[in-house]
Order: structure tokens, then sequence, then C-alpha cells
């Protein structure tokens, strides 16, 4: 019989499978890296909620529907302690946690259209180059992507509606071209997507994928508090109204009509075919 995921079963897991990574005698490091990948990602499907501060100043606002995600106003640095970093960040907590317990993910977003970034490359480099000073400063986010709405042509063809030079309008697109070499060289990821939808949909899958492959980041002081106080009662007593899936299957594991119920009752039951047809 398949053994039976759970919060807890996959929080060991983590554990055990980063600390045979971090052995250089580990033998199949793609194995235990893909059995770390999956159990981040049973997380991120089961047992988590995650939510997107938006900056005030954003005009075009995603929204929820075209991200995926709860958004909300972005909260000011007396609220947060942190500084303003990108346009959208992500935020995240364990299903069974207070509203107040969501803690920054590590991964934020800026959204610019084609003429947006021709005014931050060309007018306000300055600025922008300190916004990504605050994120290289931020211990708490590791990773930064700008989305263009707009390919690499469409960004470097366009010009403000005057009358330029030839040389003028070379300047131009070397200076973006520098930009974003320069951008990139610092750490930041300048990705070009041909619509506001695809940008978008970009945010949902960056998301996802950024979860499980830097859980280790994301989850450092939870796996360190397990590592040294064992998982807790505070974890025992929570994670039993989380839903388990088999190993092998993915599929939730049966649980006793009793128990079933209760946990249909409080509303905290979910499967992958459930959240699939929203």
């Amino acid at each position: 019989m398949a053994a039976r995921i759970t919060l807890e079963s996959a929080l060991k897991d983590i554990i055990a499978g980063l600390s045979e990574l971090d052995n250089e005698a580990c033998e199949d490091r793609f194995k235990v890296r893909n059995k770390i990948w999956r159990r981040a990602g049973w997380i991120y499907d089961n047992a988590i909620d995650i939510r997107v501060e938006v900056a005030n100043n954003e005009k075009k606002k995603y929204t929820s529907e075209e991200i995926n995600f709860n958004t909300i106003p972005m909260r000011t640095k007396a609220e947060t302690g942190d500084r303003q970093t990108a346009d959208y960040v992500l935020w995240w907590k364990f299903k069974f946690e207070p509203e107040e317990a969501f803690r920054k993910m590590g991964i934020c977003f800026e959204r610019k259209e084609v003429k947006d970034f021709h005014g931050t490359i060309i007018q306000n480099y300055d600025r922008f180059d300190r916004e990504i000073d605050r994120f290289l400063q931020d211990p708490k986010t590791k990773m930064m992507l700008i989305l263009i709405e707009g390919s690499l042509q469409e960004a470097l063809a366009y010009i403000p509606p005057k009358r330029y030079s030839g040389d003028a309008v070379k300047g131009m697109i070397s200076s973006k071209l520098g930009a974003i070499a320069s951008i990139e060289a610092r750490g930041v990821h300048v990705c070009f997507k041909s619509s506001r939808t695809q940008a978008a949909n970009s945010i949902k899958k960056s998301v996802e994928h950024f979860w499980q492959k830097s859980i280790d980041f994301i989850l450092r002081d939870e796996l360190k508090e397990i590592q040294e106080n064992g998982i807790g009662t505070k974890y025992k007593k929570e994670l039993s109204n989380l839903p388990g899936h088999d190993e092998l299957s993915g599929k939730p594991a049966r649980i006793p009509t009793k128990k079933r119920s209760t946990v249909q009752s409080s509303g905290t039951r979910r499967t992958r075919s459930s959240k699939s047809k929203k």
C-alpha cells in the first residue's frame, strides 16, 4: 500500500533530503532533489495560503482573477517594517495559522508596459537602481522578476512621439540593452512577454516553481525549528486537519467515515481535482 503523505511527513522528508544533499557522498542527487521538490509541491497544493500585496501606485494592477492569487493593497513600512521593493510581493502562511502569520515568500515582481520600460531606463534609471538595491539588501527576498508586457524587439523599438536624430535613437537602444545586461548581472530577471495575459500567467508559474526549488529558503525558520525541537505539538495538533495523499497516485488517502464528516464540515478538505475546477 502506498505511503500516505501528510504535512508532517512532507516536512520530515524535506529535512532528510536537504541533509542528504549536504553529504558529498550522496549518490543520486537528482533523485533526492526531485523528492524534495515533490514534497514542496504537495505542501504548495494542500497546506498553504498565498496572497499578493500590490503597490498602491501601480496604475494597471493585475486582478486576482488574472494571477490566480488573492490581492490586497500593499501595507506601509510602519505596518510591516519593510520598504517597498516591487509592485507585487508574495506572502504565505500555513492554512492552520491566523491571518497575522502571513510572511514574505521571497519572490516579487515589477510590471512594466513597453512605454513604462522606456521611461524607467531613459529617464528614471537612478530611481529604479535604488529599488534593486532595496531588493538586494532585503534578507527576506531571494528573487525579483521584471515583467515587460511586450517583446524585446518592441521594447527596443519604442520611441516617444517626438523628433529624434538617428544618433539619439541609436543611443536609446544602446542604453536599453546596457541596462538590461546590468540589471540581470545584479541577479534580477528581465522577462519579455508577448501580452499582459502572458505576463500575468507567468506569475502563477514562477511562484509555483520558486516555492518548489527554494523551499529550503522559504521554510528556513520552520525547518530549523523542527530540526532543533522536533515536529512539535503545534504541528502535530494542527496537521491532522489537512488531507493525506497517497505517495504514488497523488490521490487523497482514505479517511475513516467518522473523521470524514468532521473534515468536510470544517471546510478545509481539498483535493487536486477540486482545486483544478476553480
